[in-house]
């Protein structure tokens, strides 16, 4: 129910990047801005436009494993490359 216009509703939600999503398109892709898990989510009244309620994305133990996944296994392949070139015969 809607605190302001006192009508049964169920809430218009829209994305917003907060952030979450500017420190994860800064330190992993500028293709997290299209993806809504990573925004702040605002909840409106339908009917008379009200905020009703702001939630902010926490820096969660997920997130944090993806971004090191996503820096971590490009960083680990080009070390095995880079010692698997060392080490080859050229006889």
């Amino acid at each position: 129910m809607c605190p302001n216009c006192n009508v049964p509703i169920t809430t218009r939600v829209e994305h917003e990047a907060g952030t979450m999503t500017w420190m994860l398109c800064c330190f992993v892709s500028i293709f997290l801005l299209c993806c809504n898990f990573t925004k702040d989510v605002i909840h409106y009244c339908p009917i008379c436009q009200h905020l009703l309620g702001h939630y902010r994305r926490p820096c969660s133990s997920r997130i944090v494993m993806f971004v090191a996944l996503v820096i971590g296994i490009p960083i680990i392949l080009n070390i095995l490359l880079a010692m698997a070139d060392s080490h080859r015969y050229y006889g």
